[in-house]
């Protein structure tokens, strides 16, 4: 992962040995362990069950919490399932799991970075699967406010995923109702963009799409800004009741305030009067990706890097 990206990692793994392995190869990456611990460069998620933490879990809260790399503790509670189905009784799982977490990373290490980021999900009466939107929804933003209840950031959350199992017209509405969720939630980390057949498969047509839809995400968190220029009184009675205000200096200064400059969609959007040519959502991604994967290269990783990274996992892999 990290010889093909130069950004921040999150990671997962059920295997405490393999996290050694990770640590190490972070450390050689920044330079030390003294300088990761300065600059964490990928932050851990532990997946223990609702209400259960198996001794790996637990042993790699503890390891973490001593080495300084930051973590996500987090479980998915199912309503009917693995947890009572009523959005409350769902939600209390999340959140013990969650705590239960965090207050062993600070008696490890007090001051440790360990932040709960559970979710929540509910069975279909009907069928048996997964996916109910509306008590996941509104159990979540219940979290939400939970955890700003005690000074708790939000870290991660759903959005950018869909059941389908290939991108269509289902997997675009699920998706944008997934990131639409995400305005609500605010969290620090969308984990699942791009994941198709709830967790199966992967396809880039559709983390280009999320990726297109986090630049509304950005646009909307912005907010409204109250002010006197804002609200442009003077404005108003400059240019009058029916007056044009197209080219008043005062909508060339905040045209673009709130705009989304959207790949697929807005200016780009196959209008009858414009000379784009008439493709529907799915043609237009699949020719901007085959673009993005012709012309691609990832900044290469130093090479005495690559050499350290190898070598630990060449170690880690004999043991």
């Amino acid at each position: 992962m990290a010889e093909n990206t130069t950004k921040p990692l999150e990671y997962l793994c059920e295997n405490s040995i393999a996290f050694d392995a990770v640590i190490e190869m972070a450390a050689a990456i920044r330079g030390g362990m003294g300088r990761l611990v300065e600059k964490p460069y990928f932050v851990h998620q532990i997946t223990p069950l609702p209400l259960y933490y198996a001794q790996t879990h637990s042993d790699q809260i503890i390891r973490a919490a001593e080495c300084g790399i930051p973590v996500l503790v987090g479980t998915v509670s199912i309503g009917g399932g693995t947890a009572p189905y009523t959005i409350a009784g769902c939600m209390t799982h999340s959140l013990a799991t969650d705590f239960a977490g965090m207050v062993l990373s600070q008696l490890v290490r007090e001051g440790s970075f360990c932040i709960g980021c559970s979710e929540n999900d509910f069975m279909e009466p009907s069928t048996g699967n997964l996916k109910n939107k509306v008590p996941e929804l509104l159990a979540d933003m219940a979290m939400r406010q939970v955890r700003s209840h005690y000074g708790l950031p939000p870290t991660a959350g759903g959005g950018g995923n869909s059941s389908a199992r290939r991108f269509n017209q289902d997997a675009c509405i699920q998706i944008g109702i997934g990131l639409m969720e995400a305005f609500y939630l605010q969290p620090g980390t969308l984990d699942y963009l791009g994941i198709l057949n709830d967790g199966i498969t992967f396809s880039m047509h559709s983390l280009l799409l999320c990726d297109d839809l986090a630049g509304m995400l950005r646009c909307m968190w912005k907010g409204i800004p109250i002010d006197d220029d804002h609200l442009a009184l003077d404005v108003t009675r400059s240019v009058g009741l029916r007056g044009n205000y197209l080219g008043d200096r005062h909508t060339a200064k905040h045209c673009r305030d709130n705009y989304w400059n959207s790949r697929y969609f807005g200016a780009a959007f196959p209008l009858s009067s414009s000379a784009i040519p008439d493709k529907d959502l799915i043609e237009r991604i699949d020719d901007d990706l085959r673009e993005i994967l012709a012309k691609h290269q990832p900044a290469p990783m130093p090479d005495p890097i690559r050499e350290k990274i190898h070598t630990i996992l060449g170690r880690f892999e004999a043991a």
